[in-house]
C-alpha cells in the first residue's frame, strides 16, 4: 500500500502564488490570507492572522482551531512539526509576557508527533476536542503500534494531550515534548473488514468522558466509541457501534470522510456520510441510537437521504462532506458539496418530526453560486457553526471569482435568518481569499469554524499564508472580529526616502480608526498608499442589506456618526514584538482617529508592521491588517589609518580600518599595492574597527586599501587609497 498524505492534498498541489519584491522603492504589501472580496461586509469584520505555518512536509494540512473557555486555541497541522508528521499548537492571547507570533497572540506550547516508527501518532487529519477536565483528544490517520494489510504505517490512534506536570515527569509510557505529555489511548487494528483504521474525523466527548468518532480509509467506515478505564492506568476500550454499508447498495450510508458525530440530550449520535443512500451514493444524514441495556449494536436510522434533481428535496443537494450541528430547538444544520439549486452545494436544515416515527423535514436555506461568478462561494466541505442569534457561519473551498482572476480560493460566509417567517435566508461573504496584493491565498479547512460569545470567528486555511510548501502556502489560523470600528491599514506618512529608507532612518507610521457607519454614503473605506498625501480613498460599495438586522446587535456602534467618540490607544508592533510605541493616544479628526509611531530601529529586510486598537465603551477593540515595509541596508564608508607614517622598512606597523554605518559588523580585508596583505584577510570588525598588523618591504609610497564585507544591516564598501611612506633604515642605525 502506498503511503498517502492527508486526504485531498492532491487537489491543491497545482496552485501557485507569485511573490515579488523590490528593494529600491518602498511599498506596503498587504499580505494577509483569506480577505478582501469586494463587499460591504469587509468593513464590518477585522481580520487578524493569528499564526502562519512557515514550512511543512507537503502542501498544507492546517485544521480548524478548537477554542477553550479561557480563549486559548488548539490547532492541528497534519504535516508540520519537528518530524514532519504533524503537530498540535496551543495559541494564547498575548498576556504582556509571552513572545507574540502575531499581534495579540503567542505560541504557548507545541507537540510534534514522532510517528509510526516509535508507536506514536502520525498525520493527524482533524481538529482536537477537550473534555471538562481540560484534557485534549484527537485522532491520527496513521501511526501507532499496530499494522495491517491496509495500514503498513500504522492503522491510526486516538491520543490524549495533557500539560506536563510541575515535576516535568510524564506518566509512564507517555511521549513528552514542549510542555505536553502525550498518551496513546487506543491503537486501531485494521479489523472489522478493514474498517477499523484511519480515523480522520473530529471526536465528540460525552459527560462520562466517552469518545466518539468515525473511520474512513479502507472501507465504507464505522462509528466507534472509546470508553475510559474504570481505574487509573487501565486500558481504554473500543466498541464499534455501527459499520456502514451493512444494507444492500449501501442504503445506510458509506464513507463518513471527515464528518464526526454530535450527541443529543438522550445520547443518540447524528452524522453524515458523503456516499451511500439513494441515487447511487448521494449521501445520508443518520441517527445512531443506543440499546436500552447499553453496549452494542446500536440502531442506525437514515433520517435523510440526499437525492439528485431539483424536485427531489433540498434542491438536489448531494455529498454532505461536513457533519451536522444542533440548534436549541433540535434542528440539524449542515452543508453539501454538490447539488442545490445551482449545483454548487448548499446549506440545509433538517427539522425533527412533530410526532414519534414521523419523517424529518429538509429545507434548503441557501444554494451557493447564486451570485455572478460565484463570488458567494461554492463547494463547501466543512460543516457550520451557529451563534446565539441563529446566524450560520462556515467556509467554502472555492470562490469562482478567485479562480477567474487567478488569485486563490476559499471564503468565510454568514447566512442570516429572515426577518419574518417564510422569508429568504441571506448570505454574505465575510472574508475571501485574494492574492492581488501579495502572495498569500488559501483553501478553506474541512473542519468547522469556532465562535466565541463576543461573535469573534476563528478558523484556518488548509494551505496558503506563505510562500512555503512548494509555493502553495502551509496554512494559517485566523480571527474575524465584528465591531463598529474598523482599524484601517497602516499608512506611511514619511515620504522623504525616494529610494526607500535604510537602516537607522526614522520612519513614521499612522494607524487610523474609522467608524464605517460615518463614512460617506455609498462608499467603503479602503487602504491607499499614494504620495505625497497618504489620504484614505473611498470606492463604490454595495450597501449591506443586513446592516439594521437584529442579529447585528452584538456590534458596538456610535449612535451619532463621526469621530468624536473614537477614543483609546494604539500599540504598534514590528515583526511580532512591540516597537516602542505602546498605548499611543488617538487624536481625532473629521474622518476618524489616528495615532503615529516614529522609529529608527527597524532592521534591514521586510518588516511586518501591525497595530492594535484598545477599544472603548462604544467601539470594539481591533487588530489591523499587517503590512510589510522594506528597509534597505545602510550605506557604509571605510577609511584607513596607520599608527606610524612614515615608517621604515621591515618595521611592524598597524593599519586600522574604521567603518561608518549602522552598528557595523562583518570583516575587513587589507591590501598593499593591489596585493593581499598576508594574515590580514577577513579581519573581524569590532566596535566599528578592524586592524592589520604587518611589515612593509617596499621603499617609497605604498598604497593601502581596506574592503569592508558588509552585513545584514550595511552594504559593503572600499576605502580610498591610503598612502603609507616607507623609508630605508638610516646607516647610523644599521651599524658599520
Amino acid at each position: 500500500m502506498k503511503k498517502l498524505s492527508l486526504p485531498s492534498i492532491a487537489r491543491y498541489a497545482s496552485a501557485r502564488a507569485v511573490r515579488s519584491r523590490t528593494w529600491k522603492h518602498w511599498r506596503l504589501a498587504i499580505y494577509l490570507a483569506s480577505m478582501l472580496l469586494s463587499s460591504s461586509a469587509w468593513a464590518q469584520y477585522t481580520e487578524n492572522v493569528i499564526y502562519t505555518q512557515p514550512s511543512a512536509a507537503d502542501v498544507g494540512g492546517m485544521q480548524a482551531p478548537y477554542r477553550d473557555s479561557a480563549g486559548n486555541l488548539y490547532v492541528v497541522h497534519g504535516l508540520a512539526g519537528a518530524n514532519g508528521l504533524g503537530w498540535v499548537l496551543e495559541l494564547s492571547p498575548y498576556d504582556g509576557v509571552c513572545s507574540p507570533v502575531s499581534p495579540g497572540w503567542c505560541l504557548t506550547r507545541s507537540y510534534s508527533f514522532q510517528g509510526f516508527s516509535v508507536g506514536d501518532a502520525e498525520y493527524p487529519a482533524s481538529s482536537v476536542v477537550m473534555d471538562s477536565k481540560g484534557n485534549i483528544y484527537g485522532a491520527s490517520v496513521y501511526g501507532g503500534s499496530v499494522t495491517g494489510p491496509n495500514c503498513p504505517y500504522g492503522c491510526g490512534v486516538i491520543y490524549e494531550l495533557t500539560p506536563e506536570p510541575e515535576d516535568d515527569i510524564c506518566p509512564t509510557g507517555s511521549f513528552t515534548g514542549n510542555g505536553w505529555c502525550e498518551t496513546i489511548l487506543y491503537n486501531f487494528t485494521g479489523g472489522n473488514n478493514l474498517n477499523d483504521s484511519g480515523p480522520q474525523s473530529p471526536l465528540a466527548v460525552d459527560s462520562q468522558g466517552n469518545l466518539y468518532g468515525t473511520t474512513w480509509q479502507s472501507g465504507p467506515g464505522e462509528v466507534f466509541e472509546l470508553s475510559p478505564p474504570s481505574s487509573p492506568g487501565g486500558a481504554w476500550t473500543e466498541t464499534v457501534l455501527y459499520t456502514f454499508c451493512s444494507l444492500t447498495n449501501c442504503a445506510d450510508g458509506s464513507d463518513p470522510y471527515n464528518a464526526g458525530v454530535v450527541l443529543d440530550s438522550q445520547g443518540n449520535l447524528y452524522g453524515t456520510t458523503k456516499g451511500g443512500g439513494q441515487c447511487g451514493g448521494c449521501g445520508v444524514v443518520y441517527e445512531l441510537s443506543p440499546p436500552s441495556g447499553g453496549g452494542a449494536p446500536w440502531t442506525e436510522t437514515v433520517i435523510y437521504a440526499f437525492q439528485e434533481g431539483l424536485d427531489s428535496g433540498l434542491g438536489g443537494a448531494t455529498a454532505p462532506f461536513g457533519g451536522v450541528v444542533f440548534d436549541s430547538n433540535g434542528n440539524l444544520y449542515g452543508t453539501t458539496e454538490f447539488g442545490g439549486v445551482n449545483a454548487w452545494g448548499n446549506v440545509y436544515e433538517l427539522s425533527p418530526p412533530s410526532i414519534a416515527g414521523g419523517s424529518w423535514t429538509g429545507t434548503n436555506l441557501y444554494s451557493f453560486c447564486s451570485a455572478i461568478f460565484c463570488v458567494d462561494g461554492r463547494n463547501p466541505q466543512s460543516g457550520v457553526v451557529l451563534d446565539s442569534q441563529g446566524n450560520i457561519y462556515g467556509e467554502v473551498s472555492n470562490t469562482t471569482q478567485s479562480e477567474v482572476l487567478g488569485y486563490g480560493t476559499g471564503a468565510v460566509y454568514e447566512i442570516s435568518p429572515p426577518s419574518s417567517p417564510g422569508g429568504a435566508w441571506t448570505e454574505q461573504v465575510l472574508a475571501g481569499c485574494n492574492t492581488a496584493a501579495g502572495f498569500t491565498y488559501g483553501y478553506g479547512s474541512v473542519d468547522n469554524l469556532a465562535i466565541d460569545p463576543q461573535g469573534n470567528i476563528y478558523g484556518s486555511l488548509y494551505s496558503g499564508g506563505s510562500d512555503g510548501c512548494y509555493g502553495n502556502g502551509c496554512g494559517v489560523v485566523f480571527e474575524l472580529s465584528p465591531g463598529g470600528s474598523n482599524l484601517t491599514s497602516l499608512t506611511l506618512v514619511d515620504t522623504t526616502y525616494i529610494q526607500g529608507p535604510t537602516v537607522g532612518d526614522a520612519v513614521t507610521f499612522t494607524a487610523t480608526v474609522t467608524d464605517y457607519e460615518s463614512a460617506p454614503q455609498g462608499s467603503d473605506v479602503r487602504r491607499s498608499h499614494s504620495r505625497p498625501n497618504n489620504q484614505l480613498k473611498t470606492r463604490p460599495a454595495t450597501p449591506d442589506p443586513d446592516s439594521n438586522s437584529s442579529h447585528r446587535s452584538r456590534e458596538k456602534r456610535l449612535v451619532t456618526p463621526g469621530a468624536a467618540g473614537i477614543t483609546g490607544t494604539i500599540t504598534f508592533m514590528a515583526n511580532g514584538s512591540p516597537m516602542g510605541c505602546d498605548s499611543v493616544a488617538l487624536t481625532t479628526s473629521p474622518g476618524g482617529a489616528s495615532a503615529q509611531c516614529t522609529t529608527s530601529a527597524l532592521p534591514a529586510g521586510a518588516n511586518v508592521i501591525s497595530a492594535t486598537y484598545s477599544g472603548n465603551s462604544s467601539y470594539n477593540s481591533g487588530i489591523s491588517f499587517s503590512d510589510t515595509y522594506d528597509v534597505g541596508p545602510a550605506f557604509s564608508s571605510t577609511t584607513v589609518s596607520s599608527n606610524q607614517n612614515p615608517t621604515v622598512i621591515s618595521a611592524s606597523i598597524t593599519f586600522t580600518a574604521t567603518i561608518t554605518g549602522y552598528n557595523p559588523t562583518g570583516t575587513v580585508s587589507f591590501m598593499a599595492n593591489g596585493n593581499s596583505i598576508g594574515g590580514c584577510s577577513a579581519q573581524p570588525v569590532i566596535s566599528a574597527k578592524a586592524t592589520c598588523v604587518t611589515k612593509l618591504f617596499i621603499i617609497g609610497v605604498n598604497s593601502i586599501t581596506a574592503t569592508y564585507s558588509g552585513d545584514s544591516n550595511n552594504y559593503g564598501s572600499i576605502s580610498a587609497a591610503y598612502s603609507q611612506t616607507v623609508r630605508s633604515i638610516p646607516r647610523i642605525l644599521r651599524g658599520p
